[in-house]
């Protein structure tokens, strides 16, 4: 699946449900250090599923983003990986 990547200035052009996007980058690298809980209303988690995936609308950083979700998955211990994993159906599925 290909990608933008976290460094690229389109992520500022792309929406969530706050507006610019151009936060969720700082958001997804986090998902690349370990965490003490991968609870869904833990951050950066929250912050994700709030600003992708709010009340079941998507935005075009929704999308951007999944590559980078199923890429943490790898990380995550088992309940992050569900976590994750159902954030980016839900996105997919919507």
């Amino acid at each position: 699946m290909s990608r933008l990547p976290l460094d690229d200035p389109r992520w500022n052009e792309l929406t969530n449900a706050y507006g610019s996007a151009g936060d969720i980058p700082v958001l997804l690298r986090e998902l690349e250090k370990p965490s003490e809980s991968w609870a869904w209303d833990d951050e950066p988690m929250y912050s994700l599923w709030s600003s992708l995936w709010h009340q079941g609308d998507v935005y075009t950083a929704s999308y951007a983003a999944v590559p980078y979700l199923l890429d943490a998955v790898k990380l995550a211990p088992p309940e992050g990986q569900a976590t994750l994993i159902n954030l980016a159906a839900s996105i997919m599925a919507t």
